[in-house]
């Protein structure tokens, strides 16, 4: 993911905007692809299903990072 630095210092919000569409967005998608399938089968009430549905929960906040 890109990470903020001097390396984009210089760089303008649209062009950053466009690297995190390139690179990150497909490693979110995949992520929140992975938790869904894995929440289907955890057994409810265990540490797993509570980190998985958290997960699932967030995404929409997670997902401001790409915008």
């Amino acid at each position: 993911m890109i990470i903020a630095g001097k390396e984009n210092a210089n760089r303008s919000y649209e062009e950053i905007r466009q690297i995190r569409q390139e690179q990150s967005k497909p490693l979110v998608d995949d992520f929140f692809e992975d938790v869904r399938e894995c929440a289907k089968v955890a057994v409810d009430k265990t540490k797993l299903s509570e980190a998985l549905k958290y997960s699932i929960n967030q995404e929409e906040k997670l997902r401001v990072y790409l915008e």
